[in-house]
């Protein structure tokens, strides 16, 4: 019931508009991983620099980064047939975006990106279908863009980008 409330608060905070603030990433990051210990004890690798402060909308950041690290959590505890390598979230900036990307090496896309972002498609068998349409929909309101790949050998790389606020892309 929790994380149905939290699912329908994370839409309602989308359809409003952002409300930009500095954040750091690496401190923000590190929060969201505390939050999954306990579904996923391993490590997940960090390699935000600590010092790197970038103007979002935190509440829609704390909505992409947990659900995408949720679902990286959960695809990776579903792999019964190997030892599944650690996920690794990676971010920088250029002058015009700043960019995070989280790899894992869960199940992998069962489904082509655009179908995935569409309510009720999920990328694990039993997923409600929301995570995704609610990080594009958080994304779409600080003009944002993803891409949802599946990596080789396994699993997937899910990759964000939102403009600086200057930019109008």
């Amino acid at each position: 019931l929790r994380g149905l409330v939290e699912m329908f608060s994370a839409w309602k905070k989308a359809e409003n508009p952002p409300v930009y603030k500095s954040v750091n990433l690496h401190v923000l990051v590190n929060e969201q991983i505390g939050r999954l210990a306990p579904i996923y004890n391993d490590e997940i690798i960090n390699n935000i620099k600590e010092d790197l402060i970038f103007d979002v909308d935190i509440s829609l950041l704390r909505v992409i980064i947990s659900n995408a690290l949720r679902n990286a959590c959960e695809s990776t505890l579903l792999v019964k047939d190997r030892l599944p390598q650690k996920i690794c979230i990676n971010s920088g900036t250029t002058d015009k975006f700043l960019w995070i990307s989280i790899l894992d090496d869960g199940v992998g896309l069962a489904d082509e990106q655009s179908n995935l972002l569409k309510v009720n498609n999920s990328t694990k068998s039993k997923g409600r279908g929301f995570g995704l349409a609610i990080i594009s929909k958080s994304l779409n309101a600080m003009k944002g863009s993803l891409s949802l790949e599946k990596s080789k050998p396994n699993g997937a790389c899910f990759y964000f980008q939102i403009p600086r606020r200057n930019d109008k892309l």
